[in-house]
């Protein structure tokens, strides 16, 4: 019987491999201009109307208990500056700096809602079962012009303990913005 569910699960999991769309796509416009040569760009993060598991932040950190409360700040930073060294390191045409004043480009990072995941299920069955997962609306600007929208539904962050898995949602995140930057003409 276990051979037979493990046989499954592996299979279940093959099919939506091979049947998944992108986690991030571009809803409009072009990161053409961000490719063309060195810009900077300031990315800001916008967690005015975010989620966790469906819930209000406070909510559920209070929840979750005093750790997941007091914890919650350094990992949205550990998170934001795996994004930031990502994206510096991968990119060959954006800078990332602190001030918008200073920028040429300023992507908004709207997070929406943040799954933490279980590691039970990653342990258990593996094949992604079990990963977080992050929704998130980015906007490119230059000055007050949108040069770009994206959508990001589903980006994952597999790994142990909640400051990973954020942390490797946001790498991966960061991967999808340069692969977009690299192919946009």
């Amino acid at each position: 019987m276990k051979k037979i569910f493990l046989a499954l699960v592996a299979l279940f999991s093959m099919v939506n491999i091979a049947m998944a769309s992108d986690d991030v796509v571009l809803t409009s416009g072009s990161l053409a201009e961000l490719n063309a040569g060195q810009v900077k760009v300031c990315v800001v993060w916008d967690y005015s109307n975010s989620t966790l598991e469906g819930n209000k932040p406070e909510t559920f950190l209070a929840e979750k208990g005093e750790d997941w409360v007091k914890g919650y700040p350094k990992e949205l930073k550990n998170a934001e500056a795996v994004f930031a060294k990502q994206l510096n390191k991968k990119s060959k045409t954006v800078t990332l700096v602190d001030d918008s004043s200073a920028a040429d480009y300023v992507m908004t990072i709207k997070m929406g809602d943040f799954h933490y995941g279980s590691t039970s299920l990653s342990f258990m069955i593996g094949f992604g079962t079990g990963d977080a997962h992050l929704s998130a609306d980015i906007t490119v600007t230059k000055g007050s012009t949108t040069v770009a929208t994206i959508k990001a539904d589903g980006v994952p962050g597999p790994g142990i303990g909640n400051e990973t898995r954020r942390s490797n949602a946001y790498l991966d995140l960061a991967k999808w913005m340069v692969k977009l930057i690299k192919k946009a003409k």
